[in-house]
């Protein structure tokens, strides 16, 4: 009698397959998580987990030993080299911003259970009832006075090493989520919910490679080629490199000048300096009128910020006239240019060594140039990949259904 052939084993399939679509049992608070779908939800300690409708989540290829102890060894070491630093903000915060020292608050990680966050405080306390669902941005005015170093150098993020290490969070991952923000500005936003099979991470590929302000479909995308994309520890150790070196750099870069500017401004008295924020120079930037046909007339971008443009040009009296404008932002080593609209809110006549200019205040039209603005006016992304990273970096597409058939 002839025996059927048994069928291919499929690894690790099955298991994935198997952990899809499990309805979520009780948490540990009893309460249950109706209509949210989770796979291995039922004897987790965490938080209670976010509804999301008929939505199935089941943590992803990236939950693997090998993953949890590439987070561990790096974490450790990260934590045992920045111990000095975190004591020496620790006092910091405390003598020039007053207690508490830590700001504590709950987010959103793995399987969108809620886990309570530890960072250094960098706004005043009560911040987030003032701010809500908004993403901050420095019209808010609520940062203290340690608080934009720490935050543009990301040392107020390093207390989150404990929780890499507690296996609340992982080293890459989507950054965190406050309830607020997703249910305001993320919810409906196309596979979104995709973060919340990977652990929140400490370093996030969207953070790292886009600014504070990015809007969050952006930042989506690039969450989205995260999860779905196989691990690579050399991509990861390579960019974390990168990133240490370039927030180092900026750390000591804004030291030198908030030394050159006490010594300028107390010592010497050379001058004053009137902008809260900092200028960033410009070389080849230029804005056109936005309604103008054939070949307009074009104003040379000197200086830049969040709020203005210094400019000069030839008949610099008609910028007087203009509602809106557009900024030709070129790109780096002959990349393409980048086009972001602006509406004008004033414009004011300055006399400069080139000759007439303007100070244009400004407000971007649309959250694409307040990106494109951020990104590639402002240079506010932590690190800008190499060519041979960004050729990898495009390569990372498989999806993670993909990658479980040939994974282990």
């Amino acid at each position: 009698m002839d025996v059927p052939p048994k069928p291919p084993r499929r690894k690790n399939v099955d298991a994935v397959d198997g952990m899809k679509g499990r309805v979520a049992q009780r948490s540990s608070s009893g309460v249950a998580q109706a209509g949210f779908l989770v796979a291995g939800a039922g004897t987790s300690d965490a938080g209670a987990a976010l509804s999301l409708g008929d939505t199935a989540l089941s943590p992803n290829a990236r939950h693997h030993w090998r993953g949890r102890l590439f987070d561990v060894v790096v974490a450790g070491g990260l934590l045992a080299a920045a111990l000095p630093l975190i004591g020496a903000t620790a006092a910091l915060v405390l003598i020039v911003d007053g207690r508490p020292v830590f700001y504590r608050g709950e987010r959103l990680g793995l399987l969108a259970k809620t886990f309570t966050i530890t960072k250094f405080r960098t706004l005043r306390t009560g911040a987030q009832r003032e701010v809500g669902g908004e993403l901050l941005n420095h019209r808010h005015g609520l940062k203290t006075r340690c608080g934009e170093f720490l935050r543009e150098t990301r040392i107020d993020e390093l207390p989150q090493l404990f929780h890499v290490l507690r296996g609340e969070m992982a080293l890459f991952g989507p950054r965190p989520e406050r309830q607020e923000v997703f249910e305001a500005k993320c919810r409906e936003i196309p596979r979104y919910v995709d973060r919340f099979q990977v652990k929140p991470g400490l370093f996030g590929y969207a953070q790292i490679l886009t600014p504070h302000a990015t809007p969050k479909r952006i930042r989506a995308v690039i969450d989205r080629r995260f999860t779905d994309a196989p691990p690579s520890t050399g991509f990861d150790l390579l960019l974390l490199g990168l990133t240490i070196k370039s927030l180092v750099g900026e750390a000591a870069a804004r030291g030198v000048r908030f030394v050159g500017q006490v010594w300028k401004q107390r010592v010497v008295k050379a001058y004053r300096q009137k902008r809260k924020l900092r200028r960033i120079e410009q070389h080849g930037t230029s804005v056109v009128p936005s309604d103008a046909s054939g070949r307009p007339n074009s104003f040379s971008v000197i200086d830049a910020n969040d709020e203005a443009l210094l400019v000069y040009g030839e008949d610099i009296e008609s910028l007087q006239k203009m509602d809106a404008l557009t900024l030709r932002i070129p790109g780096r080593r002959r990349g393409r240019t980048r086009i972001a609209r602006i509406r004008v809110d004033r414009c004011e006549s300055r006399r400069l060594n080139e000759g007439a200019g303007a100070v244009i205040h400004f407000q971007p039209s649309s959250e694409n140039s307040a990106y494109i603005i951020e990104q590639y006016l402002l240079h506010r992304s932590i690190v800008e990949l190499p060519a041979f990273m960004r050729r990898a970096w495009s390569r990372r597409s498989v999806r993670t259904t993909d990658l479980a058939l040939a994974s282990e």
